[in-house]
């Protein structure tokens, strides 16, 4: 698991819905002066939660939806050149099947924070 990853995980979330829950993530950030922008937008078809240009890294934060359908936005964002690294945020324990996928050459890391 890479740093970034591992501050999130340090932290405990209190959050009614995803819109807090990334709110929250941006506070982490914050605090931890790291370079983000939010809701940046890959391409045309694409944008992810945060992305960190310092080192190329998208997270995408979830509290819905199936695997399936997190893996494939997920690898429509990992063909992006402007991304390096792939983290998803996720309350979901579905989603940690996820951790360590490949797609292409982007590794993803899972940090599963629990439920609501």
């Amino acid at each position: 698991m890479n740093q970034i990853a591992k501050i999130i995980q340090s932290y405990e979330f209190v959050y009614q819905n995803e819109t807090e829950l990334q709110e929250q993530i941006e506070s982490v950030l914050k605090d931890n002066d790291i370079p983000f922008e939010r809701e940046y937008s890959l391409d045309k078809d694409s944008r992810i939660d945060f992305y960190l240009p310092e080192s190329k890294t998208g997270i995408e934060v979830k509290v819905k939806s199936g695997a399936a359908v997190v893996s494939k936005q997920l690898h429509r964002y990992a063909k992006s050149n402007q991304i390096d690294n792939l983290m998803l945020v996720t309350t979901r324990m579905d989603h940690v099947m996820l951790d360590g996928f490949v797609y292409g050459d982007i590794r993803l890391d899972v940090v599963f924070i629990g439920g609501f």
